[in-house]
């Protein structure tokens, strides 16, 4: 078995978790595997040059050609490709079908039904209008690619053109990383049987990967870890904050544009005291990790459907309990009153309040803890590399 890796990164906007994703797995499969037995591909948005991109993002005939000499020359019998827009396109898909190699692609967004990825569209809400349309007309009428109605037009002619040519034949499975999201692709058209349920796993430099035993006392505050951006729910979450009224502090780590609200309550200097709010900007992986196994909660407020969560389980292996909302996959991860809480948007504030001096909170820590060792590396791993021999062997039928 000789396993290709094929990603784009995003790291000129963030280091998100996909890129996070990807180094890990490219790093556990060299080590389980072998560096003979897994390559690499990957090209950065940090390359990106714009005149050039309008006419490659359809097709890179540069891309296209480089990865079937890859799969040629070393003799790749499978491909992985977890993120191809934009540089990369569908052609990396058609190169590893012409090369005799199998391919999968990790779904860890919605980008083939929705140009965004994100099935969220500001200022409304949940939206999959062009999830049943040949080309995503209405992420050009909202500008939904990364804001702008300018760059929303070729990127809804890119998905629209692979689309028509069906270039998503190519891929022969797909891994999804929640129940959840498997219900919502078989519902989107993809067949039952090209859908693999293989979640991420973490790995947590400086900490054990999973620990029964909470992280010792004290703890102290909320944490808040996300781009600054209406999906996150950050804006929802400062909201609920100044009607809970706790005593603690609200740690926010992240980077963008702050929602118009937060500016305003800054400037009031009423709300975010700097003992009850605390703008934190953006951490290194380790520094977050830190914080996550000293404060009390990881508040998770996205108001998309997320399609994993990389942060709760991050949090519950430093057995830290999450307060989530009730959408999408966060009722696979946190268990009511078990290992966090569920919320609604309209009653975060009473979850809040009912989370602040739990008698039982040391209970709901280690909890948390034993729900986090079930994503650690060894078991994920096993099962992907399990999965990469099946579908090598033609053994179809996978969970």
């Amino acid at each position: 078995m000789k396993i290709l890796i094929i990603h784009n990164t995003y790291i000129s906007q963030h280091t998100g978790g996909e890129d996070i994703v990807f180094y890990n797995e490219l790093t556990a499969l060299e080590e389980r595997l072998g560096k003979n037995s897994v390559y690499h591909y990957t090209v950065s948005n940090n390359t990106i040059h714009i005149p050039l991109l309008i006419f490659t993002i359809f097709f890179s005939i540069r891309h296209f050609f480089a990865v079937r000499r890859l799969i040629k020359r070393e003799k790749i019998n499978l491909v992985h490709v977890h993120n191809f827009f934009p540089l990369l396109t569908t052609a990396v898909f058609l190169a590893a079908r012409i090369s005799g190699a199998k391919t999968v692609h990790t779904l860890h967004n919605y980008r083939l039904w929705c140009p965004s990825g994100t099935f969220y569209r500001d200022g409304f809400g949940i939206c999959e209008k062009c999830a049943a349309l040949p080309v995503p007309i209405f992420c050009i009428r909202y500008g939904c690619y990364r804001g702008s109605v300018l760059q929303s037009i070729p990127a809804a002619l890119a998905f629209g053109f692979y689309n028509l040519l069906r270039m998503y034949r190519f891929i022969d499975f797909f891994f999804v990383l929640t129940r959840f999201q498997k219900e919502k692709i078989i519902s989107l058209g993809i067949p039952p049987d090209r859908i693999i349920l293989k979640p991420n796993f973490l790995i947590s430099p400086g900490f054990a990967e999973a620990t029964s035993a909470c992280i010792p006392a004290p703890r102290e505050g909320y944490l808040f870890v996300g781009r600054f951006e209406e999906s996150k729910g950050l804006a929802v979450l400062l909201k609920a904050w100044k009607q809970a009224n706790l005593p603690d502090t609200l740690y926010i780590i992240g980077s963008g544009e702050l929602p118009e609200e937060a500016v305003a309550e800054a400037e009031k200097n009423t709300a975010f005291d700097e003992k009850k709010i605390q703008f934190l900007g953006k951490k290194t992986n380790a520094e977050v990790l830190d914080l996550m196994g000293r404060v009390k909660y990881l508040i998770q407020p996205s108001i998309w459907y997320e399609t994993f969560g990389l942060t709760i389980i991050e949090a519950f292996l430093q057995g830290t309990p999450v307060i989530g909302f009730s959408i999408g996959t966060r009722n696979e991860f946190i268990t009511d009153g078990k290992n966090g809480f569920l919320a609604e948007p309209d009653n975060l504030p009473m979850v809040l309040k009912n989370s602040s001096n739990r008698s039982d909170y040391e209970e709901l820590s280690r909890r948390a803890a034993e729900k986090g060792a079930e994503f650690s590396r060894d078991t994920i791993l096993g099962f992907q590399i399990t999965a990469y021999q099946k579908i090598l062997n033609g053994k179809a039928k996978l969970p």
